[in-house]
Order: C-alpha cells, then sequence, then structure tokens
C-alpha cells in the first residue's frame, strides 16, 4: 500500500533510485493533501516540490520508528503552514506599500494654486481616465 511501508533505521534507502520510488508511491497522497490543506488545485506543484526536497534532506533523521507517510505527512503541514505563512506576509507588505502610496501626492491630486479663482478652475482639466 502507497505511503504504508517502513524505512529502517540501519537499512534506510540505498540510493536516488530508492528516492525516486519513495517519491512515485506517495505523490498522488502528497498532491490530495496539498489540494485538501490549501483548498487549491492550482499551484500545488511547487509545494509538492517543497515537501519531497524537505523529505530528501530530512531522511538521514527519520528514526523508522513510524510510517514514512506519517513522516511525510508532518513535512507537508509544515510546508502549507510557511506558504499561508508567505502569503500573509505578502499581504501586510503590500497593504503598507498601498498606504504610502495613497499618502503621497500625485499630480492629478494637486489642484493649482490658483484653483480659488472661478476662471483658473474652470480651465484647469484633471488627466484624463479619471
Amino acid at each position: 500500500m502507497p505511503g504504508h511501508e517502513t524505512i529502517s533505521r540501519k537499512g534506510g534507502l540505498t540510493g536516488l533510485q530508492d528516492f525516486e520510488g519513495l517519491v512515485e508511491r506517495n505523490e498522488a497522497m502528497v498532491f490530495r493533501t496539498l489540494a485538501r490543506l490549501t483548498g487549491e488545485h492550482d499551484g500545488l506543484e511547487d509545494l509538492a516540490q517543497d515537501v519531497f526536497l524537505r523529505l530528501f534532506r530530512a531522511l538521514p533523521h527519520f528514526r523508522g520508528e513510524a510510517q514514512i507517510s506519517t513522516f511525510l505527512y508532518r513535512i507537508i503541514v509544515s510546508v502549507v503552514n510557511d506558504e499561508f505563512g508567505r502569503r500573509q506576509q505578502a499581504r501586510r507588505t503590500s497593504t503598507i506599500e498601498d498606504e504610502k502610496r495613497a499618502a503621497w501626492p500625485t499630480p492629478h491630486r494637486v489642484r493649482p494654486a490658483c484653483w480659488s479663482r472661478r476662471k483658473c478652475r474652470s480651465a484647469w482639466k484633471p488627466p484624463s481616465g479619471n
């Protein structure tokens, strides 16, 4: 059954082919879990790649006391949490930048000094599109 294998600490994976087989056996489970946790179906390839990269780096630390699917699930949750954190940070940053832009006067917000005079007001036209 995919994802329900165990890797002993002594035996472990013996090479890149073993890791590729591990990826192939667990790929569908990773995509299903990512889709369920994120609520999205687009852009999961990047997240899945991050999951398998972290798995590759973490395998030497895998104690073999649990199934690899359990170990993999924790990595998936960590990747999703990191992604949500990045998105939230991006939203905060873009909001701050938007507020800064709104505070600076732009040419269509600046009126001529003679604005109070009726003649000047009728002659002045804001830039097109506003």
